[in-house]
């Protein structure tokens, strides 16, 4: 496949293509594809990504344009997966967006035709400078915005004509990254992808154009293996749970990359009680220019001897019996700076019921419990 072939190269790796040997290129840092068919990700090309993240290179990837699924590659696993916004922060219609088999990363612009007239230049495109040649520079330079059809048909590089899409969505985040490893040589491509989830703008709650939620896309395919389009693609209002973690900030995550960062893993989300929980938090890291000298575990509710190893960068937790618990890793550096993290782990009881620990199962049980514990007392007497 030669998108596979494509980031392989680009990861500085040798590669085959048609019986010959290309030889590797120097590593990039981050490898932009605003490209993608509508099919699920293929073994060729997550082995492809997974050696180019082995190789500490990001992989960034346009969400597509088909308003369904996400696209290969960008649902593949480890890719920063770019939804398209409108100019109100509402997904375009156009954009492709999270199933229940992949989700995006985050959002960013990715041009609008609101248009009533059919001959009007674009009010809400994504312009981006150009020139008339297809392998070398020819001038003039120019914005498609500022020429006409005969323009177009006297020469000029069609294949730059369009001004939409989540091709123009996924570089942003791309130039994103391109700042923050500028500030912070030494982020690997997961650490880049979860500072800049977590320095994102939240999605606006409400449109004057739309007042319906996004939903996961189908993901059931035709028998071509492509996923099924929806018939009309709509703007819709974007959750975390549908378009990413958010709208995608360049000024705050280029500060989450030079500051202090409290990350933890957790190697599962819902546990029983007894359970032991790996709390990695390995992964945090200090300001620029400094280091971390220590890290400090808790819990909310608080627990007496629930964590094991409560001061190393990886501890592990014993759940508690019947309720969901609030994991909070600090990590303090040379400087005396503190920040901090938080991640849930949810009881498997409240998970099972479809709710938290105060849900009606929750309740059931905790009765249950009672009332056995009064029958062994009337019992006892």
């Amino acid at each position: 496949m030669a998108r596979a072939a494509a980031i392989l190269w680009s990861a500085g790796q040798q590669v085959v293509v048609d019986g010959g040997t290309i030889a590797s290129s120097p590593i990039a840092n981050i490898i932009n594809l605003s490209l993608g068919a509508n099919t699920t990700c293929s073994a060729i090309e997550q082995d492809a990504i997974t050696t180019a993240i082995g190789a500490g290179v990001l992989v960034v990837a346009a969400a597509g344009n088909e308003g369904g699924a996400l696209d290969a590659p960008a649902n593949c696993t480890g890719v920063l997966s770019v939804v398209g916004l409108r100019q109100t922060g509402t997904k375009v219609p156009y954009s492709s967006l999270s199933s229940s088999a992949a989700a995006a990363t985050i959002a960013a612009p990715g041009g609008n035709c609101v248009n009533t007239v059919a001959t009007e230049a674009c009010l809400y495109d994504i312009e981006t400078t150009t020139d008339t040649g297809s392998t070398t520079p020819i001038g003039p330079f120019y914005t498609y915005s500022l020429f006409n059809q005969s323009f177009i048909n006297s020469g000029a590089n069609i294949d730059n004509e369009a001004d939409v899409g989540t091709s123009f969505a996924a570089p942003m985040a791309s130039g994103v990254a391109a700042l923050m490893l500028a500030a912070n040589p030494s982020l690997t491509p997961a650490q880049l992808i979860t500072r800049m989830q977590s320095s994102v703008l939240v999605f606006p709650t409400s449109s004057s154009t739309t007042s319906t939620a996004c939903v996961l896309a189908d993901t059931t395919a035709d028998t071509n293996g492509n996923f099924e389009e929806p018939t009309t693609p709509a703007e819709c209002v974007c959750t975390t749970a549908t378009c990413g973690a958010g709208m995608l900030n360049a000024n705050t995550a280029v500060l989450a990359a030079v500051g202090m960062f409290a990350e933890i893993t957790l190697s599962k989300t819902v546990a029983s009680a007894g359970e032991k929980v790996t709390l990695d938090g390995s992964a945090s890291t200090p300001a620029v220019g400094h280091s971390i000298t220590s890290y400090q575990w808790s819990t909310n509710p608080a627990t007496s001897d629930q964590i094991i190893n409560p001061t190393s960068d990886v501890a592990t937790l014993i759940v508690p019996s019947f309720r969901s618990i609030d994991v909070i890793l600090t990590i303090t550096d040379d400087n005396g700076a503190q920040v901090t993290a938080t991640a849930k782990v949810q009881s498997a009881i409240g998970a099972a019921s479809g709710a938290g620990s105060s849900s009606p199962l929750w309740l059931v049980l905790l009765a249950l419990a009672l009332g056995v514990q009064l029958l062994r007392r009337r019992i006892a007497r």
